[in-house]
């Protein structure tokens, strides 16, 4: 999971320095790539980090940290991209 998470800053700094639009679209391709690594992976460590019968709130806890984290994340960052 940390080496997904790795993969993904690394990716989204170089989205941030890229110089044209081609370096831009690979390295988010390459961020969409380890996201789709570290959700599963979260979605197990949350899991197995509780006990069975609170398996189904982990799991929701997690996917919901993540939905949160899309719906601040996104108008925040397009808030500071359009800062003078």
């Amino acid at each position: 999971m940390l080496a997904g998470l790795g993969v993904f800053v690394l990716s989204n700094v170089l989205t941030a320095l890229a110089p044209t639009y081609g370096v831009a679209l690979c390295s988010r391709v390459i961020a969409g790539a380890a996201a789709a690594l570290v959700t599963p992976n979260a979605l197990a460590v949350g899991v197995s980090l509780v006990d069975e019968s609170r398996r189904g709130r982990a799991v929701a806890l997690v996917m919901g940290g993540m939905t949160v984290a899309s719906a601040i994340g996104v108008p925040l960052g397009t808030w500071i991209g359009g800062a003078d």
